[in-house]
């Protein structure tokens, strides 16, 4: 079990299939799903940030909804960040890393892409095809020093894209003096 949080945030299918300006949305869907978390505990961050404390560190998470979702706003999540904090945004789709990156957060967390740039696989060709394709799977350094990294998801149902393993990402957090000292006695 976590031992501050367990947070979320919504993903292009949360609202529906295939929803890019409301093709095949399903209305109330995305909020329907964040309630149904929110009751096993899950809180699901709909473009808003929470910061968490354990001692004297604080930790920011900004989460977003989906980047293709009508309700997509950076800017109202971020105008509640405080500067000088840590931050770590969460937002589905890593199209979305270069703007979520100029609000200033050290991390980006994605998904979306099941580890498989869209020119390569068959439906991208023809469907949401992401302008990004080079954000496909695992650690990508941005402009200004942030880092995005791409998590492959799990999938659900029957698999499309055979060649993308399935991921679950584990990070562990630890105070600035402890990686320094890791980092000097590498």
């Amino acid at each position: 079990s976590p031992k501050i949080a367990t947070i979320a945030c919504l993903g292009n299918h949360d609202y529906g299939v295939l929803t890019r300006g409301g093709l095949g949305g399903t209305r109330g869907l995305a909020d329907y799903t964040a309630e149904r978390l929110g009751r096993v505990d899950i809180f699901v961050m709909l473009n808003e940030c929470r910061t968490f404390r354990r001692g004297n560190a604080k930790l920011q998470f900004v989460g977003l909804e989906d980047y293709w979702s009508e309700r997509y706003n950076p800017r109202l999540a971020f105008e509640m960040a405080r500067p000088g904090i840590p931050t770590i945004a969460l937002c589905h789709n890593p199209d979305a890393a270069h703007q979520i990156a100029s609000c200033g957060p050290q991390w980006i967390l994605s998904g979306h892409t099941h580890g498989t740039p869209f020119s390569k696989a068959r439906l991208g060709d023809y469907w949401l095809r992401p302008r990004e394709m080079h954000f496909a799977s695992g650690h990508y350094e941005l402009a200004g020093g942030g880092n995005l990294y791409v998590n492959r998801g799990l999938s659900y149902g029957r698999r499309i894209l055979l060649n993308a393993c399935p991921e679950i990402t584990l990070f562990t957090l630890c105070d600035a003096d402890e990686t320094s000292a890791v980092s000097r006695s590498a």
